[in-house]
């Protein structure tokens, strides 16, 4: 009886795995948005409060209840993220756990993904290791169930390999609606989606030697998808290709710089090898090593299997992303979200190359205590680093509280039409919870025309600033709080 449900048995076992990941990610029980979240929630907020016949469903920027006469877009992202928030506030209503449940969902998703392709890959029992090293990656617990698009769009993309796996042995026609729909909805969350298709393609391509109509149905739907989103920005924004392409730039090799500092090609490599052990666990980087190490051999002997192809081609896809974008990658750590598939089932491969030199070389006996005591340790591990992350995100989010109160005051004392002179470069956290019209103005701008600043509000505790304007010092008003 047990054999026959062994599969279902499996389902639920992932299923327990990403319910722990919920229970233990310390944002979604915290009221407060962190930098990026609070962007794409204006967003949002923007969808309901003027419409989509406004917003057109892309990015707009807008405060307060009246819509601005000119759509200002945010083209640095697809616009899906915030439809989705949205879409979510509308039923549960406008609160910060409830736009965090739709990356939640997608991280939940992510972990049943791991878990299927590890099964369908390496075997059952592996399928649920690759699950479970998942929570040995902390780039995985911080930014997993972050409000921000890599989440949504690896899950997407891990749903769109496996549908194009079974595919290929066991083609029926909902597949191939199954995959148009999630190209449709992974390349409209975020541009990783777009990295994946070439890597794809050249795995058709090494397989079959000549052009099939899986590299069609993959070509063509990627280009759909970029055709839609390009016309949907120039409706709204004739120069939106352009300033499109600006925000490429700045994130590319071309603009690498960090703070306007600019930095060198060795050292950019340094920087993402020196983080990448800390933001995928040491477990993680030490047993994909030994992958790629075995996969380098393997190369040279020329007995690449399938399986080394499908690893391959995971890796190029979080490589590509974390190359082309090399300025973002140098700032923000999470643009390695995307190399996490390729670590945790590469880091399983690399686990069980070890056990098969194990075996060669030890007896039995010696072997399974080896590799129990291997387990229990990266168990142990997974189980502090989830600790810490836990703890991490709470003295993190802890921080975001101050911005929630500053926005918050600000509303408070300022009416709807009241336009915030904002010295120095806005918080968008703060921008969110203050749902008012604001300027950028500087300090001395503010001092020689205190009459046209209302109300000012800076980041820095300019006592004398707040004194010459006779208005509320925000920032000590939360301070003395």
């Amino acid at each position: 009886m047990l054999q026959q449900h062994r599969s279902k048995l499996f389902i639920l076992a992932l299923i327990g795995l990403a319910a722990a990941l919920f229970l233990f990610y310390g944002p979604i029980l915290n009221s407060a948005f962190d930098y990026n979240a609070a962007i794409f929630s204006i967003f949002a907020r923007n969808h309901l409060r003027y419409g989509l016949a406004y917003t057109h469903g892309l990015n707009v920027f807008g405060y307060t209840s009246i819509a601005p006469l000119n759509p200002v877009l945010y083209l640095n992202h697809p616009p899906a993220l915030s439809l989705f928030i949205s879409l979510f506030w509308s039923v549960f209503g406008q609160t910060a756990w409830a736009a965090r449940l739709f990356p939640v969902f997608c991280a939940m998703g992510t972990v049943v993904m791991i878990g299927l392709l590890g099964r369908r890959w390496l075997g059952e029992n592996y399928g649920l290791l690759a699950a479970m090293m998942l929570f040995c990656c902390p780039l995985f617990l911080v930014h997993g169930t972050a409000l921000n698009h890599e989440a949504p769009t690896a899950f997407c993309c891990l749903a769109l390999i496996m549908i194009w796996d079974k595919v290929r042995e066991h083609a029926r026609i909902w597949h191939y609606g199954a995959m148009f729909l999630l190209m449709l909805i992974a390349g409209n969350l975020g541009w990783g989606f777009f990295f994946l298709i070439p890597f794809l393609l050249g795995y058709e391509w090494l397989q079959a030697k000549k052009i099939n109509g899986m590299m069609v149905l993959l070509g063509l739907g990627a280009g759909v998808v970029m055709t839609q989103i390009l016309l949907q920005m120039v409706m709204v924004d004739h120069g939106a290709i352009t300033n499109l392409i600006g925000a490429f730039r700045n994130r590319s090799v071309t603009e690498t710089n960090d703070g306007g500092v600019t930095f060198t090609l060795p050292y950019w490599v340094y920087k993402q090898l020196g983080t990448f052990w800390l933001q995928m666990g040491p477990v993680l980087t030490l047993l994909a090593m030994v992958y790629v190490m075995a996969w380098i051999r393997r190369l040279l002997l020329k007995r690449l299997t399938k399986l080394d192809l499908k690893l391959a081609v995971l890796l190029g896809w979080g490589a590509a992303f974390v190359l082309v974008f090399s300025q973002g990658s140098f700032v923000h750590p999470y643009y390695k979200f995307y190399l996490i598939p390729f670590a945790v089932l590469g880091s399983v491969c690399g686990w069980q190359t070890l056990r098969h030199v194990a075996e060669s070389r030890l007896s039995r006996v010696k072997t399974r205590s080896v590799v129990y005591f291997a387990f229990l340790v990266a168990c142990l591990f997974g189980i502090y680093n989830v600790g810490q992350q836990f703890l991490f995100n709470q003295q993190y989010w802890a921080g975001a509280v101050t911005f929630e109160a500053i926005g918050q005051t600000i509303k408070q004392n300022a009416s709807e039409n009241t336009t915030i002179c904002m010295v120095g470069v806005p918080n968008f956290q703060t921008l969110y919870y203050m749902d008012r019209h604001y300027t950028v103005k500087t300090r001395a701008e503010v001092e020689s025309n205190a009459s046209a600043c209302p109300m000012v509000f800076t980041s820095e505790p300019f006592s004398e600033l707040f004194t010459l304007v006779k208005q509320i010092d925000v920032y000590r008003i939360y301070r003395k709080s």
